[in-house]
């Protein structure tokens, strides 16, 4: 505890202040630290947490089968076999016409077989229109419910590659911009290539969307991370797609965000992203991820 009595004479504080000023600006990472312990000595409630996400992945994907964060380009890893992963997360995502405010979001994955992951994630979101006026008013509700199995067909001397089919189910309310209205999906493929603690990820596809105003589209983007150490991973992407409504225009964003490991299981995660070239973006996303 040498560096409390340093700080402590520092900032002419008591050792008790100084702990109190921490424990103030660290309490909610010190709870999620604390209720992962609690839950991995709990066997009980470990397996009943288990079994909770199970049964809603099952649910979902039985209608037909994701976190796109930090990064908008995916990796084709898919969660480690039998592995159960959670994750919370804000978004603020703004165009030139409305701010989309994802709050809470949540996804689960599990590795459902060697190689096959399955995911979901849906959130709460808030549609603020820009700029505000009589008759455009903010609504809040549940967001689509996206569903996804990420396969990998190949992993082999440091290469991987995978197909990762995401469709969204229309949960949420398409006349209050909160929803597509209705069922679309996206079918892309990603692949990587790692070089020590560099990782370089590429890929992209086409996306199907029917709904009202919306259009298909090709997407696609390029992630650099490198692992500074075990615990702090940063990376950099470009990001490009094309018109997806009738108003839209062509999209090319670039994005930066990484992770931070506080233990072995438990991550933060952040990114914030601003379109360089056509319609104009602007992304940022922090949140909490646990797997076990």
């Amino acid at each position: 505890m040498n560096w409390l009595n340093y700080y402590s004479v520092r900032l002419r504080l008591t050792r008790e202040e100084v702990l109190f000023v921490l424990t103030k600006i660290l309490s909610p990472m010190d709870f999620c630290e604390r209720l992962c312990r609690f839950i991995k000595k709990n066997k009980k409630m470990k397996n009943y947490i288990k079994t909770t996400i199970y049964i809603l992945i099952f649910i979902l994907f039985k209608q037909q089968a994701c976190a796109r964060i930090p990064f908008i380009t995916f990796d084709p890893t898919p969660i480690a076999y039998q592995h159960v992963a959670a994750e919370i997360y804000t978004i603020f995502d703004q165009t030139r016409t409305a701010g989309m405010l994802h709050s809470p979001g949540v996804s689960g994955k599990w590795g459902a077989l060697p190689n096959l992951g399955l995911q979901f994630s849906t959130s709460l979101i808030t549609h603020i229109p820009i700029p505000s006026r009589p008759g455009r008013t903010t609504h809040t509700g549940l967001r689509d419910i996206s569903v996804g199995a990420k396969y990998r067909f190949f992993d082999e001397g440091g290469f991987q590659a995978a197909f990762f089919p995401i469709v969204d189910l229309p949960t949420g309310n398409a006349n209050l911009s909160l929803g597509n209205g209705k069922v679309w999906a996206r079918l892309p493929f990603w692949f990587q290539k790692k070089w020590g603690a560099w990782k370089v990820d590429i890929g992209g596809g086409y996306a199907i969307n029917s709904a009202p105003g919306k259009l298909n589209y090709f997407f696609g983007g390029g992630k650099v991370r490198y692992e500074f150490t075990e615990e702090l991973t940063l990376g950099i992407e470009l990001v490009y797609q094309n018109k997806d409504t009738l108003m839209a225009q062509e999209l090319t964003l670039i994005n930066a965000g990484g992770y931070y490991f506080l233990t072995k299981d438990l991550k933060i995660f952040f990114s914030a992203g601003h379109s360089i070239i056509g319609e104009k973006r602007l992304l940022s996303c922090f949140g909490v991820g646990w797997e076990w």
